[in-house]
C-alpha cells in the first residue's frame, strides 16, 4: 500500500455505519493532536500518486534558468494527473477533509508556480533560438550548390584521369630508360674491350721498343750492371696496366676499388731504377716464354698478392706455406703441442719440386706473437727449444730452405727465385694492437723518412752467400717502404654498418696491398730480372 498522508476521517465513517444499523450516535469529542492517527484512514492510491509523482518531478525538475521540453511536459502531466483525482474525489461518498484538500492545493499551486517558470524559460529560449542568424538556403541556392560540387567531382574524375595516363607514361619512359641504360652497359663494355685492346696494342708496341732498348742495353752492359731495385716511385697517368675493377682473379680482400676505397691515386705509380729503364710487363710476351711451363708461388699471403696479380687463367699455382719450414707437433706432459720443425721443409714440396720458376718468401709469420712467443715452439730432430729468439729460429729455417734447393732443384730446368720483405707502415700499433695507416693517399718522397733495412732481409743476405745454386733475388723491402698509400687498410670489404666500419677502423690491414698496386710492380721486376739473368726461355 502506497504510505501517503492524504486520508480520510474515520468519525464520518462510524457515523454512516450507525445511521445504517439504527444505533444512537456516540457523544461527539474533540479530536487532538495525537489522535490524529485514529482519526484519519490512507487514500486510495489514485490520490496518493500525485505526491509520488510530485516528488519524481521535484527531484527531476532543472532548474529555471536551463528550459528544457521535457521538464515541461513533465509538469503538464502531473497536473493532467492532479486533475483527475479530483474530479474522481467529487464521487466519492466521502470527499476529502479540509486539511488534506489545503495539502494538494498547496502542492498544486507550487507545481503552477513551477509550470509558470518552465513556460517562461521554454519561451526565453525559442526567442533567442529565434534571434539567431541562421544561413537556410533557398531551393535555388541548394541546387546551385550541388551543381558547384558535381562540377567538382568531374574535375576531381578528369584530374585522376590524367594522373593515370601521365603514370602510364612514366612507366614506358622507364623502360626505354631502362633499355637504353642495357645499350648503355652494353656500349661501354665494347668501349672498354676497345680501350683494352689498343692499350694492349700500345704496350706490345711499347715493349717491343723496350726490349730493343733493352738488347741495346744488353748488348753494351747498362741493364746487366743496373740494380732494378734501387730507385724511385714516379707518376705515371697510364698505370695500372689493366683497368680498376676488371680483373676477376683478384680476391676480395685485395680489390680496394670494389671495396670502395673513394681515392685511385695509388694505382699511378711506377718504379724507375736509377740509371737504367726496366722493361713493360708484356703479358703475351711472359706467357709465350711460359708455354708448356709452370710457375709456383710459395710463401705466405704476400705471395698470393704478387700471385694474383699475375693470374692470367692459367697454369701459374700458389702453394701456402708461410714458414717454408715444416709445422709439426709431439706429444708431451699436457699433450698434444704444435712445434715448428726449422730442420725439415715443409710437406708441400711435392707440389712443387719439379716447377719451372719457383718465386719463394716467408717472413711476415715469423714474429714473437705468431710462434708461441718462442717458448717450447720450435724444434730440430728430437730436440724442442725451451726458448729461442724469433731472428735465430728464421736464420735456421732459411738454412734449411737453402739446404734444400741447393740438393733438389735442377738449376738446368728450374730457376728459384726469392722475394724480399715487403714492408709494413702500422702507426700507433701492429696489426693486432689498433695499428693504422688509413687515409694516407700518397707515397713517401724523402728517403730520410724510410725505415731501417729489415733484420730479416740482412739474415737472408747472409744465408744467400751461402748457397750453391744461383737464386734471383727480388729485394723489394725499399721500394715497398715508400708506398704507405698502397694498403688496403679499412677496404678488405663492402661494409654495410656503421658497426662494421668501426670495427674495420680498429684493425686495418697496413702489410697487404691493393690490386691493381704495388704487387703489379714486383711481377715487372720478376719480368724484368728473368729477362735480365737469360735463362732458357727468357733469353732475349
Amino acid at each position: 500500500m502506497d504510505q501517503s498522508f492524504v486520508v480520510l476521517p474515520k468519525q464520518q465513517q462510524q457515523q454512516q455505519q450507525q445511521q445504517r444499523s439504527g444505533a444512537p450516535p456516540p457523544r461527539p469529542h474533540s479530536v487532538k493532536a495525537g489522535a490524529m492517527e485514529d482519526s484519519f484512514v490512507v487514500l486510495p492510491p489514485p490520490a496518493a500518486s500525485v505526491y509520488n509523482s510530485a516528488a519524481d518531478v521535484a527531484h527531476l525538475q532543472p532548474s529555471p534558468t536551463r528550459a528544457t521540453t521535457s521538464g515541461f511536459h513533465s509538469t503538464i502531466t502531473i497536473l493532467n494527473r492532479a486533475f483527475e483525482i479530483a474530479t474522481a474525489q467529487t464521487q466519492v461518498d466521502h470527499p476529502l477533509c479540509l486539511e488534506c484538500m489545503r495539502v494538494l492545493s498547496d502542492k498544486l499551486d507550487k507545481e503552477l508556480e513551477d509550470v509558470n517558470t518552465d513556460i517562461k524559460a521554454y519561451e526565453a529560449c525559442l526567442h533567442r533560438f529565434e534571434g539567431e542568424p541562421r544561413n537556410l538556403l533557398t531551393e535555388a541556392d541548394f541546387l546551385r550548390e550541388k551543381l558547384k560540387i558535381e562540377e567538382e567531382e568531374r574535375k576531381l574524375e578528369a584530374a585522376i584521369q590524367e594522373t593515370e595516363k601521365q603514370c602510364t607514361q612514366v612507366t614506358a619512359e622507364l623502360k626505354e630508360l631502362e633499355l637504353k641504360s642495357n645499350r648503355f652497359k652494353e656500349l661501354e663494355e665494347r668501349y672498354w674491350h676497345e680501350f683494352n685492346n689498343f692499350q694492349f696494342q700500345l704496350i706490345s708496341h711499347q715493349t717491343d721498343l723496350d726490349d730493343t732498348h733493352l738488347s741495346s742495353d744488353v748488348k753494351n752492359g747498362s741493364f746487366e750492371e743496373c740494380d732494378i731495385f734501387n730507385g724511385r716511385w714516379v707518376r705515371d697517368d697510364t698505370k695500372p696496366l689493366y683497368r680498376v675493377g676488371s680483373c676477376p682473379y683478384i680476391d676480395r680482400d685485395f680489390d680496394c676499388h670494389l671495396n670502395k676505397r673513394p681515392d685511385d691515386e695509388y694505382v699511378k705509380w711506377k718504379w724507375q731504377p736509377f740509371g737504367c729503364e726496366i722493361p713493360s710487363l708484356n703479358a703475351t710476351d711472359f706467357l709465350e716464354r711460359l708455354r708448356g711451363k709452370k710457375l709456383v708461388f710459395v710463401g705466405d699471403s704476400l705471395n698470393r698478392n704478387m700471385w694474383e696479380s699475375l693470374d692470367y687463367n692459367c697454369t701459374i699455382d700458389f702453394v701456402s706455406s708461410p714458414f717454408l719450414v715444416r709445422e709439426s707437433s709431439i706429444t708431451g706432459k699436457n699433450g698434444s703441442v704444435e712445434t715448428l720443425r726449422l730442420d725439415l721443409m715443409d710437406k708441400t714440396t711435392s707440389m712443387y719440386h719439379d716447377a719451372d720458376v719457383l718465386v719463394f718468401n716467408t717472413g711476415h709469420w715469423w714474429t714473437h706473437e705468431k710462434t708461441s712467443r718462442g717458448e717450447d715452439y720450435y724444434q730440430e730432430g728430437d730436440h724442442v727449444y725451451p726458448r729461442l729468439k724469433v731472428l735465430d729460429a728464421y736464420i735456421r729455417a732459411l738454412s734449411t730452405w737453402a739446404r734444400w734447393v741447393d740438393e733438389n732443384i735442377d738449376i738446368n730446368k728450374t730457376q728459384v727465385i726469392f722475394r724480399g720483405y715487403s714492408v709494413t707502415h702500422f702507426k700507433g700499433g701492429q696489426w693486432n694492437s689498433g695499428g693504422k695507416c688509413h687515409k694516407e693517399t700518397e707515397p713517401i718522397f724523402n728517403s730520410s723518412h724510410l725505415t731501417k733495412y729489415p733484420t730479416k732481409m740482412r739474415a737472408f743476405d747472409n744465408v744467400l752467400r751461402e748457397m750453391k745454386n744461383p737464386v734471383i733475388y727480388l729485394n723489394i723491402s725499399r721500394l715497398t717502404d715508400y708506398r704507405k698509400d698502397g694498403h688496403p687498410s679499412i677496404y678488405r670489404m663492402e661494409y654495410k654498418s656503421v658497426e662494421e666500419q668501426i670495427a674495420a677502423v680498429r684493425s686495418q690491414d697496413c702489410s697487404h696491398w691493393c690490386l691493381p698496386g704495388v704487387p703489379d710492380t714486383w711481377n715487372e721486376l720478376l719480368y724484368a730480372s728473368l729477362l735480365k739473368v737469360g735463362r732458357g726461355s727468357w733469353k732475349i
